[in-house]
């Protein structure tokens, strides 16, 4: 569920918190990746671009990154970026053990 201030997802994304520069990647095969090592207690988290909002919203600034705003052509503009770390990612997958 979506409204103006929140987004609400109700499977297991609701486990998964916004960052600019997440561990976690959605990938155009409808499941998430480990793009970055997470350790036990590590928080997962994912872009929020990806949700392909139709308005932009405010999100908290992080340290040593200039986005502080998820916008609707967000995937226009940094999907060369993604792409190369979730091809990255896909090497490791039969070289990682999957739960």
């Amino acid at each position: 569920m979506i409204n103006l201030k929140y987004i609400l997802p109700w499977d297991i994304e609701q486990f998964v918190n916004h960052s600019f520069k997440p561990n976690c990647m959605s990938t155009p095969y409808e499941f998430e990746i480990a793009i970055k090592d997470i350790y036990p207690g590590e928080e997962l988290t994912d872009d929020y671009a990806f949700c392909n909002e139709d308005e932009p919203f405010d999100c908290l600034p992080e340290e040593g990154i200039a986005r502080t705003k998820v916008m609707p052509d967000d995937l226009l503009h940094f999907h060369p970026e993604w792409y190369l770390q979730l091809a990255e990612a896909m090497l490791y997958l039969k070289k990682v053990k999957q739960p």
